[in-house]
């Protein structure tokens, strides 16, 4: 496949990653996580959600131990709300299960 066609082909993919900024809420479907590679801090590895969004299922990377603290108590296949607060290394998450 040439490059014209590779980049033709991924400006067509739809989003898979999950982002949420500083103040939203968003409502989603905890699936579950797995750890993988950090791509920008070689020889470390971070927590990879999954969650479904409107039928989709959708990636988010973290490395927050915050987060991953408050993740223990949720069984998969729950909905949760998540809330963000903060930038960067400021960055405060708030986790709700919705019964």
């Amino acid at each position: 496949m040439g490059s014209k066609a590779i980049l033709s082909d991924f400006g067509k993919t739809k989003k898979r990653f999950f982002e949420i900024k500083d103040g939203e809420k968003r409502r989603v479907k905890y699936l579950y996580v797995e750890e993988v590679d950090n791509p920008f801090k070689a020889g470390k590895m971070i927590i990879r959600y999954h969650f479904e969004i409107n039928g989709k299922e959708m990636l988010w990377d973290r490395e927050s131990k915050q987060l991953a603290a408050q993740m223990i108590a949720v069984p998969e296949e729950t909905m949760i709300t998540i809330k963000r607060t903060g930038e960067k290394s400021d960055t405060r998450y708030e986790v709700r299960q919705i019964d």
